[in-house]
Order: C-alpha cells, then structure tokens, then sequence
C-alpha cells in the first residue's frame, strides 16, 4: 500500500540517558548540555503525528498510476526547465526558468491540469453536440434556453475546478479579459450572475495550447474591425485559422465553436450583446505580448504560431540564444538534467 501524506507535525527528538551524566564529554560521542552536565545522546525519537490517506498498490492497477504527475506524462513527455524564481504579481504568476530570457506566464501543476482536463473534454463534447446538430444549436440560441445551458454547465464544472482558482488578481491579463468579456455578454442579456465566465478563464489559464492559439488569432484583429462588421470578421479570422492549423482534431473543435458563434449573429439580441462586450473590451489584452510571443518560438510544430513554421520559429529562437540550447529535461523518458 502506497500511503499520501496529507499532513505531517512530525519532529525529532533526542533521547538521552540521564544516568550517564558527566562533567566531561569524551570524544567521538555525541551529548546534549544540560543544567551543567553533558548527557549522552542514545538516538531520536519521533513525537507529534502524521495523517495519511492510503492508496492502492501500483500492482493492483491496470496502468500502474498513482499521482497526476505520472498520469500526465504517460501521456507524452514533458520538456521542462529548471525553475529559478517565481513571482505572484497583480498582473498574474510569471515562472523564470533557467536560460530562458522571458518568463512563462500561469503556474500549470498536476493536479489543476487534469481538473482542467476533464472540464476541456466535457466542454468541447457538448460543443460538437450541438453544432452537429441543428436542431439542437437553434435551440441554444433561445436565450432562456442559453441560460439555463450556461447555468448547469458552471455547475458542473465548479464541483471539479474550485479547487484551483487562483485568486482574481493571479490570472494573466489574456484570461482576466476573457471573463470580463463574457460577464459583460451575460450582463447584456440580463442573465442573472453565474460562473460561465470564471470558468472559462481558468479553462484558458490552465490550457497553453488553447491560449496561445486563441491570442495568436487575437493578434490579427483589432476593436474597430470586431466592432464594425463581426461576423465577417470572425469569418476572416477563422480562415486564417485554418491556414495555420495543421491537427485535425483541433480543427475540429474550433470549427465547432466557429460555427455556433456564425449562428449567434442572426439573433440581434445575442449579436448585440457580443459588440457590447467587445466595445468594454481591452482587445490588447486578448493579444500576445513579448514573453508569449518568446514562448510559441520553440512551442508545438502542429501549429504556425505568428503565421510561421516551428523551423522558422526555432530558427529565430536560437538566434535569440546565439546558437547555445537552453538547459533542458524531458520527463517520462529516462532523463536528467546535467550534473
């Protein structure tokens, strides 16, 4: 049985002998001084207590996991690097790696990654749901229908996320204007207050592959274009999309989504509400800056982050380190870094 700690007041203490009390130490013995004499120390002894919950045996397991760590990076290897300081700001969590020149935003860990994990897969299963059925989608654009949608879906997903919501002021800029952009959407149609856009905005703060996409896309736009012709704008950004994207499974669920946000601009209400949103939005918020755009250099060769190559992108990323490779590991393969 593999047993986690889940709490440990556990301390150390001498055991002495008081019998063997001396006025002078001998060498090569250990003592503790006492009231003028010098007490022989027999060993330690733990004092106070540990609480434990127990866990399987590995043996008993199909795949043999038991952490979230192991389960991660059965499901690909993980490139990390050395982590030298991290800093908790008002303008979110930066980490500063090892000689890497900018820091990466948000603070992913095990744990919040698969709670995030589950939430992604259930999101986007009843997305594909209702945009492959158009029945279905007209039905989710009835705005009580919409409500009471958002409403038990922010329900469902809290029970696994409230866990590991930061606190408000250790989101990143892109994700705080996500959510202050769909709060400013529901307001607009006078839902009542629910969680929809509090989890979307963790959503995207646990899920680089989703974000980074989502401000590259972000980068090819402005307030004004959104603001006047939204739907052909969408459109345009959708293409450009497409060009860049190579994983068929990721077109899929944007493609998803794309096509439930066209059917939103036939609703003049909904429509609306969307130019009300974008209009209190800081789209320069949605968009990378420096350190993001740093980041996609050496970041996932299925997708063309700035509308260039991963060779062309690891090219300028080696540039910017004069030809040296940052010191790096790989976990799940048998790995270490340098002594």
């Amino acid at each position: 049985m593999e047993d986690e700690v889940i709490q440990n007041d556990v301390q150390f203490k001498f055991v002495v002998s008081d019998k063997d009390a001396t006025n002078e130490p001998e060498d090569k013995k250990a003592y503790i001084f006492n009231k003028g004499k010098y007490l022989p120390i027999l060993g330690v002894q733990p004092q106070g207590q540990q609480v434990i919950i127990p866990k399987p045996n590995r043996e008993v397991l199909e795949r043999g996991v038991i952490s979230n760590t192991e389960g991660l990076i059965q499901g690909a290897p993980q490139v990390i690097y050395r982590i030298e300081k991290i800093d908790y700001t008002d303008n979110g969590i930066f980490v500063y790696h090892k000689e890497l020149l900018f820091p990466k935003k948000g603070f992913p860990y095990p744990e919040a990654c698969q709670a995030n994990n589950v939430i992604k897969r259930a999101f986007v299963g009843v997305i594909r749901a209702f945009s492959k059925n158009p029945l279905m989608a007209i039905l989710l654009l009835r705005t009580k229908t919409l409500e009471k949608f958002l409403r038990e879906g922010s329900s469902f997903a809290e029970i696994t996320l409230n866990p590991f919501y930061w606190k408000p002021e250790y989101y990143s800029k892109t994700s705080k204007e996500i959510e202050k952009f769909l709060l400013a959407f529901l307001q607009e149609l006078k839902f009542p207050r629910i969680e929809f856009p509090r989890v979307i905005a963790h959503f995207f703060e646990f899920d680089d592959a989703y974000m980074f996409r989502f401000q590259d896309i972000m980068n090819e736009t402005t307030k004004e274009a959104l603001l006047n012709n939204p739907a052909k704008e969408i459109v345009r950004l959708f293409k450009i999309f497409k060009s860049r994207e190579s994983k068929l499974s990721m077109l899929d669920k944007v493609n998803s989504v794309f096509l439930l946000v066209r059917l939103m601009f036939f609703v003049p209400k909904l429509r609306r509400a969307f130019k009300k949103a974008i209009s209190e939005s800081t789209i320069e918020n949605f968009q990378m800056e420096k350190c993001d755009r740093y980041q996609v250099l050496r970041w996932d060769d299925a997708y063309k982050f700035l509308g260039k190559s991963f060779q062309e992108r690891i090219g300028e990323f080696m540039f910017l380190h004069k030809g040296v490779i940052p010191e790096f590991l790989k976990i799940g393969l048998k790995n270490e870094f340098p002594k």
